[in-house]
């Protein structure tokens, strides 16, 4: 599996539709989320610490994976702030070019950030 910044792809995608989805997900899924993929505890230390199996625990976490995913294929804000950031990004670019008014190009700077922050 690929990795990014030493995490896994996987890790990295989940961690990511979690900052925009994990206020959806019940508070045991997100308890459980947040153990594994944010604090790295293996399924048995989550296990250990809510009185429950492996097995169980692996499975709240796919279940709340799952969840995640769902929302994100409903909804697609991950994919739409992705699109805005590159479109932002772009015009950073182009507005670098331009040699002409810079008090103009500072104001719609400042509103791409607004836009995306």
């Amino acid at each position: 599996m690929g990795r990014i910044e030493n995490l896994p792809v996987k890790t990295q995608q989940m961690n990511m539709l979690h900052d925009f989805y994990g206020e959806l997900l019940t508070a045991k899924q997100n308890d459980y989320f947040m153990l594994h993929f944010m604090d790295d505890l293996s399924l048995a230390e989550i296990a250990a610490q809510y009185g429950v199996t492996p097995q169980a625990a692996a499975d709240n976490i796919k279940r709340a994976c799952a969840m995640l995913i769902r929302f994100e294929s409903k909804l697609g804000l991950m994919q739409k702030h992705a699109i805005q950031a590159d479109a932002a990004s772009r015009l950073r670019m182009i507005f670098a070019r331009v040699e002409t008014d810079r008090g103009i190009l500072d104001e719609i700077n400042s509103l791409l950030n607004e836009m995306i922050h």
